[in-house]
């Protein structure tokens, strides 16, 4: 146990410290995690996950709970594996409408001017 009034000090601050570190860390891995099981099932919402998880990445960036590159780095994976589901929800999306209703490509037609 701590027995000048300083190292008294220096000790609660150090448990507060961690407290509020816990925390952080707890809330990055929530977000996180739920973001990737977002992205994992496909779900529709994948934009708000997204922006909860981003947000927590750049706050703890932002207090030095992490670096930046860091926090810059998982972004980009995470974006990267949301545009990928993104993309293949997109495609069923299409396959679908195009199936329902097929519409051939007209062969461009050439308009030329005479010159007198």
């Amino acid at each position: 146990m701590p027995i000048t009034k300083s190292a008294k000090k220096a000790l609660k601050v150090s448990v507060r410290r961690h407290g509020e570190n816990l925390l952080m860390k707890q809330e990055i891995k929530n977000r996180v995690k739920g973001l990737r099981l977002a992205i994992s099932t496909s779900k529709s919402d994948l934009t708000s996950e997204l922006s909860y998880a981003f947000s927590a990445l750049d706050k703890a960036a932002k207090k030095k709970f992490i670096h930046k590159n860091k926090a810059s780095r998982l972004k980009s994976r995470l974006s990267l594996a949301a545009s990928k589901v993104g993309s293949k929800t997109e495609s069923k999306i299409k396959e679908t409408k195009t199936a329902a209703k097929f519409v051939p490509k007209k062969s461009p037609t050439s308009k030329t001017k005479s010159k007198k």
